[in-house]
């Protein structure tokens, strides 16, 4: 099974190949459906990687108008927001993702960044003891349900193969 377009863009966009990410999503922007959120994301991460911080802050500007109030939207513009230096907007905007999105690992490593870079540091110590609590729960929740499934299968499997 292949890929989505998003998974694939996702990947260019983690080894920094930022202008070949932009270009494969460009044909798909205006496209709706499922993945369209993803895919604005994502191009507006491409663009402000790229400097175009006033294209990258439209996208998720407009994306924040048709979804409000989505975590990664949110995230994003925080972290447009730290690129520009407005730090507190930054921070607001990764407290209001990460009270959204419990479990969601970034916002709260973006918050650690952004109260670093402002000098607070037991504000960023903080928000990093979360980051790793977070980043472990998930670990642990993931680890739980792959020891789930393998029980359930191994019960299956006894089932199967125990005489009637």
């Amino acid at each position: 099974m292949g890929l989505t377009l998003e998974a694939r863009v996702a990947r260019m966009v983690k080894r920094g190949r930022y202008a070949q990410a932009a270009r494969m999503l460009a044909g798909k922007l205006g496209t709706p459906g499922r993945g369209y959120v993803a895919r604005q994301n994502l191009m507006a991460v491409c663009q402000a990687r790229m400097g175009r911080m006033d294209e990258a802050k439209l996208l998720l500007l407009q994306l924040e108008l048709e979804h409000p109030g989505d975590p990664r939207v949110l995230n994003n513009l925080g972290n447009v927001a730290l690129l520009e230096g407005n730090l507190r907007t930054a921070i607001t905007l990764y407290k209001e993702a990460a009270r959204l999105s419990p479990w969601a690992e970034e916002p709260r490593f973006n918050m650690c960044l952004a109260y670093r870079k402002l000098g607070e540091a037991e504000s960023s110590l903080s928000s990093y003891h979360e980051y790793a609590l977070v980043k472990r729960m998930n670990l642990f929740s993931k680890a739980l349900a792959v020891a789930g499934l393998a029980t359930a299968a191994a019960a299956l499997l006894y089932a199967w193969l125990s005489p009637a």
